[in-house]
């Protein structure tokens, strides 16, 4: 295990080999899974360098956020947002295009898990203070905020037919997405 990025064909043979190759490197280490939009893979590594990556295994950017990331970046295509949530309790949102900064969202608590989008909002969990937040991810700004009182899971909220579906670790919810 060398925590570094790769991508095959889908269909494998005896004799295939990455299609690209990019080591973790010194210090770097890449948990979490990548995400897929416009020809680019992007994920975030521990150190908070977040990378796209063009299919071909050349880096289109590389932003640094100075905080560690855990869970997998997510994109909100349709507004060319790739949203990252830092262990320090702040969303990041940059620009698909260019991996520049947009915009933060503050949230309480370590954000260890990956956000969900609608394309409008995100949708992240913060499990140490039992709270599911919305943000706009063009603006950054907190549409709304839900708390509860289980026994708190990182797992990564379900969107669907405008519905945000929470597992709290002692229930699903499902709660309007606006």
């Amino acid at each position: 295990f060398d925590a570094g990025l790769y991508a095959f064909r889908l269909k494998f043979t005896d004799s295939d080999v990455p299609i690209f190759q990019r080591a973790g490197g010194r210090d770097v280490s890449v948990q979490s899974a990548p995400a897929y939009a416009q020809g680019l893979i992007v994920a975030a590594d521990m150190n908070g360098v977040t990378y796209a990556i063009r299919q071909t295994g050349v880096v289109a950017w590389s932003t640094s956020l100075f905080v560690a990331v855990q869970a997998p970046v997510t994109i909100a295509e349709s507004r060319g947002r790739v949203v990252v949530p830092g262990m320090d309790g702040k969303m990041r949102i940059l620009s698909l295009y260019s991996g520049s900064p947009l915009t933060e969202a503050i949230a309480a608590g370590y954000l260890p898990s990956a956000a969900s989008t609608d394309g409008t909002l995100a949708f992240v969990p913060s499990p140490s203070e039992g709270v599911l937040y919305a943000f706009d991810v063009t603006t950054g700004a907190l549409a709304w905020a839900v708390s509860d009182s289980g026994p708190f899971t990182r797992a990564t909220p379900t969107v669907s037919g405008g519905r945000v579906f929470w597992n709290t670790g002692s229930a699903v919810k499902a709660l309007n997405a606006t």
